[in-house]
C-alpha cells in the first residue's frame, strides 16, 4: 500500500543508510569474521550477476515486483524503489522499464501518498495499468478518494486491469468521467456495490471488457456493462447470474459463488446458452444456498459444457437437489469431459446415473465427507467403470480421483485399471485415492502398498497417489 511518507526522489541513491554498488557491498562484509573465504566467491556471483543481459533482468525484476505487490501492496520502500539502490546499472535498468511502476495499489483506509502515486504514473510511462483501490471503511466520505481520482481519472485510457473494493457506493458515481475513455480495460473486479437502484453505467463503453467479477451487486438491471462481450464471469448471487447467462451470448466461463438470493427471483423462462464450456457452483452454508442452486441449474441447458464443479462448502441439506440437478445434465452433459461432484446428496445410483449422461468424460474427481449418509464407494462403482464389463461408463476416463468413504477392495480397483490400460496405454493413466476410509478393514503396516496389482503399470506410465486411512467400521 502507499504511505504518507514519500521519498525525496525514486533515483535517490542512499549510501549513508545502505550500500548502493556491489563494491561497497563487499567493502562492507570485508570486515567480517572469514570474509576472507568468501570474497572470491562473491565476486564471481557480482560477475556472474553483472553479465546478465537486461531484457532478463527485466523479466526477473517484473516477476518478484509483481509477487512482492500481490503479498504486499505499495510502500514507501516498494520493491520497485529498493532495486534502484542497488546499483547504477539496476537503478538504470529499473527506472527505464515502464511495466515495473504499472501495478498500482491504493488502500484508501491507511492514508496512502499522492506524490508516491504521481511517481508511479510518471514512471510507467505509456504502459498499461493495473490499478486496485480498497476501502473498507462504512462511511468514507468523498474527500478521502477525490485526491486520488483527480490523478488517476486522467489515465483511464491506461486502465488495463481494474479492481475496485470500495464500501461506499458513491464511488462508483464519483467515476463518471471515464465513461467513454475505457479503451485499454480488460478485466473488471467490483464488490460492495449497491447503487440504490440508479443506473451505473461508466463501464458500458469498454470495448475490450471480456471478464467480469462483481459481488455484493444490487439488482443486476442497474449496472451496465458490456455483457454480450464479455467471456469469463466470477459471480455472486444467484438473480445476477442468471441475467448474465442469458444474455451473455459469448461466455465460456462461469464461476456462481455462495449463491446469495437477495432479492425475489421473478418466474423465467429457460435459459439456454450454446457458448458456456465451463460453470462452477459453490453453495455455501445455508438451507437458501441450496434452494438457489436447485432453481438455478432447474433452468438452465448448456450444450458446449465440458467443464462442470458443483462443490458445495459443507454437505448440503436440500435432499431434492437431485431432482433438477438431473435432468440439468440430461441437457448439458453431451459433451462433458471433467465433472467434479463435492459432497452432493445423491445416492450411489445416482451418481452413477449421472455418469451415464457423459459419454465423453475423461477426468472425474469425487469427494464424500465422512458422515456421508448417502453412500460408500464400493465394489459396484468399481465395476460399472470395468471396461470389459457390459454398460461400461465414462468409456474415454483417463483420471479418477476419489476422497471419502469407500468399501472396494483390491480386486475390483486392479481390474478397472487393467481393462482400460489394455485398451489402450491413453486410457487411465492417473488415479487418486486420497483420504478414503476402507471401512471393514484392519490397519496394516505404514510401509505396505493398498494396491500392489497396480504396480505393473506404473513404469508403463500410470500415475497412482494414495493417502488413505484404514477403519473397522462396518
Amino acid at each position: 500500500m502507499l504511505s504518507n511518507h514519500a521519498p525525496s526522489d525514486v533515483g535517490t541513491v542512499r549510501p549513508q543508510t545502505r550500500p548502493t554498488t556491489t563494491t561497497e557491498i563487499s567493502r562492507a562484509d570485508s570486515s567480517s569474521p572469514g570474509s576472507s573465504l568468501s570474497q572470491a566467491s562473491d565476486a564471481r556471483g557480482q560477475q556472474s550477476l553483472g553479465e546478465f543481459p537486461p531484457e532478463l533482468l527485466t523479466k526477473i525484476f517484473a516477476a518478484v515486483v509483481d509477487k512482492e505487490l500481490r503479498r504486499r501492496g505499495h510502500g514507501r520502500r516498494s520493491l520497485a524503489l529498493r532495486l534502484t539502490w542497488v546499483c547504477s546499472r539496476w537503478r538504470g535498468i529499473v527506472l527505464d522499464t515502464p511495466h515495473l511502476w504499472s501495478r498500482i495499489q491504493l488502500n484508501l483506509d491507511s492514508r496512502p501518498s499522492l506524490v508516491v502515486l504521481e511517481h508511479y504514473l510518471t514512471r510507467s510511462k505509456q504502459a498499461p495499468l493495473s490499478l486496485a483501490i480498497t476501502s473498507y471503511g462504512v462511511h468514507q466520505r468523498g474527500d478521502l478518494w477525490t485526491p486520488f481520482l483527480n490523478i488517476l481519472i486522467p489515465e483511464a485510457y491506461r486502465w488495463e486491469h481494474v479492481v475496485f473494493h470500495i464500501a461506499e457506493w458513491g464511488f462508483q458515481f464519483a467515476l463518471a468521467p471515464i465513461k467513454g475513455h475505457l479503451h485499454s480495460l480488460k478485466s473488471l473486479t467490483l464488490s460492495f456495490l449497491n447503487t440504490d437502484g440508479r443506473i451505473l453505467d461508466v463501464y458500458e463503453g469498454a470495448p475490450q471488457l471480456t471478464m467480469v467479477d462483481v459481488s455484493g451487486l444490487g439488482r443486476p438491471e442497474c449496472i451496465m456493462l458490456p455483457w454480450p462481450q464479455l467471456r469469463e464471469c466470477y459471480l455472486y448471487e444467484i438473480s445476477t447470474a442468471l441475467h448474465v447467462l442469458q444474455v451473455s451470448r459469448n461466455l465460456v466461463f462461469c464461476r456462481l459463488s455462495w449463491i446469495w438470493v437477495r432479492h425475489s427471483l421473478p418466474p423465467m423462462d429457460r435459459i439456454y446458452n450454446s457458448s458456456l464450456k465451463t460453470l462452477e457452483i459453490t453453495p455455501h452454508t445455508s438451507l437458501d444456498d441450496d434452494l438457489g442452486c436447485r432453481h438455478f441449474v432447474s433452468l438452465l441447458t448448456l450444450p458446449s459444457l465440458q467443464t462442470l464443479k458443483c462443490a458445495p462448502i459443507r454437505q448440503p441439506v436440500d435432499s431434492a437437489l437431485w431432482q433438477s440437478f438431473f435432468p440439468f445434465l440430461q441437457r448439458s452433459a453431451r459433451l462433458l469431459t471433467n465433472l467434479t461432484l463435492r459432497r452432493l446428496p445423491f445416492s450411489l445410483a445416482e451418481l452413477l446415473e449421472c455418469l451415464e449422461l457423459a459419454p465423453c468424460l475423461r477426468y472425474l474427481n469425487l469427494k464424500y465427507d465422512y458422515e456421508n449418509e448417502y453412500f460408500a464407494f464400493d465394489n459396484e462403482f468399481m465395476h460399472r467403470l470395468d471396461a470389459n464389463r457390459p454398460g461400461c461408463l465414462a468409456p474415454l476416463l483417463t483420471s479418477l480421483s476419489i476422497h471419502g468413504p469407500a468399501v472396494f477392495d483390491e480386486t475390483s480397483v486392479a481390474g478397472m485399471v487393467t481393462s482400460r490400460r489394455h485398451i489402450s496405454s491413453h486410457n487411465m493413466v492417473e488415479i487418486a485415492l486420497l483420504e478414503y476410509l476402507v471401512l471393514g478393514c484392519s490397519s496394516p503396516s505404514s510401509t505396505s502398498d493398498p494396491l500392489p496389482s497396480l504396480d505393473c503399470f506404473v513404469s508403463e506410465g500410470l500415475k497412482v497417489t494414495y493417502k488413505h486411512s484404514w477403519g473397522s467400521g462396518a
